[in-house]
């Protein structure tokens, strides 16, 4: 019986520590839903403290935000920072839109070899618009070798995810 009881406690004192390890994901699907609803002071208040803390979807929120000028200034620099940060953790979505800032000199210099690796990234991990934006960086050779059969490749997976843009390619 003591056995049993020690590892029953010695169990919920692992999960005890996992989850005071962890950064609140509540708060973090609160900043979201509140993002969705409009309601962006409440996003803010969600989403900046465990962004500071280096939580990356958390992170992502915040370059949401300061793209779209929702609940803060609009601010292409700062969202440029937080996708990079949210980015660098392995966020898709975040890799993708900092590719596109980087594509487009929103924020940053314009940089289209930054961007080619970034939409790689995300592109390797089914994120649509970035398997587009790579296949047309590989049709104009913008930040790689111009490579037909890649830009072939590339739209064609875009498109069998119905991403719009690429069914006209």
């Amino acid at each position: 019986m003591l056995i049993k009881n020690y590892k029953i406690i010695k169990a919920l004192l692992f999960v005890i520590t996992l989850l005071t390890m962890q950064p609140s994901y509540a708060n973090i699907t609160d900043g979201f839903l509140a993002y969705s609803k409009g309601d962006y002071a409440t996003a803010l208040k969600e989403l900046e403290p465990l962004a500071a803390q280096g939580e990356a979807l958390a992170q992502f929120g915040m370059g949401l935000m300061y793209k779209n000028g929702r609940g803060v200034p609009q601010n292409d620099q700062q969202a440029a920072d937080w996708y990079r940060k949210a980015a660098e953790q392995g966020i898709p979505p975040a890799q993708n839109n900092l590719a596109l800032m980087y594509a487009s000199g929103e924020g940053i210099a314009q940089d289209y070899q930054q961007a080619a690796d970034w939409f790689h990234k995300a592109a390797d991990k089914n994120i649509a618009q970035a398997q587009y934006s790579l296949g047309m960086l590989y049709i104009n050779g913008e930040g790689v070798t111009q490579d037909y059969k890649q830009a072939d490749e590339w739209l064609k997976k875009a498109d069998k995810q119905g991403y719009a843009a690429a069914q006209s390619e």
